[in-house]
């Protein structure tokens, strides 16, 4: 597959930074999805609503970090992934 590289911090560095409390439970959101249209565009409002969530819980939000698994032709990437934090692996069917 082909990593990109995410900008989020890791969870523990936001607690740290944040004094969130130490019940904090954060969690990974991955979205899988094929390099078509239709879920490009279905992927892009869901990350908009996930940062939106993200922000709005502030610095202690267990929201650590996104995902966007894409099953695509010979694992290639979809251009996509200027946008959101995605991985690319071979589809398995046609």
């Amino acid at each position: 597959g082909v990593p990109v590289a995410m900008e989020s911090k890791s969870a523990s560095e936001a607690v740290s930074e944040a004094s969130c409390p130490p019940t904090q439970r954060p969690y990974h959101t991955l979205l899988t999805a094929q390099a078509t249209t239709y879920q490009e565009w279905q992927s892009r409002i869901m990350y908009f609503h996930w940062k939106k969530q993200a922000a709005a819980e502030g610095a202690c939000t267990e929201m650590s970090g996104f995902t966007r698994l894409v099953a695509s032709t010979d694992g290639k990437p979809d251009g996509l992934e200027r946008e959101i934090p995605s991985f690319f692996v071979p589809c398995l069917t046609p």
